[in-house]
């Protein structure tokens, strides 16, 4: 048995917080969910973000927790 969904999701989130230094940006979805990204995500660069901005993110499920995996804007 996988301890992975077979298919990603994406969801649509805003920017509420950068924090350059750290490597770290939150986001929140449109079901009201914190995610967070960091440098280490794919995408298009945490120097992209500013906080209000449109993220469109990919979700990955696990076995009792979910991760951003990968994410782009759309600003």
């Amino acid at each position: 048995m996988s301890s992975t969904s077979d298919r990603p999701r994406v969801v649509l989130a805003t920017v509420d917080q950068v924090l350059p230094r750290l490597g770290l940006a939150y986001v929140t979805d449109t079901d009201a969910c914190s995610w967070g990204i960091t440098r280490s995500t794919a995408g298009d660069g945490l120097d992209r973000l500013d906080v209000g901005a449109h993220v469109k993110l990919t979700i990955e499920d696990h076995d009792g927790f979910a991760v951003a995996s990968a994410w782009s804007t759309l600003d």
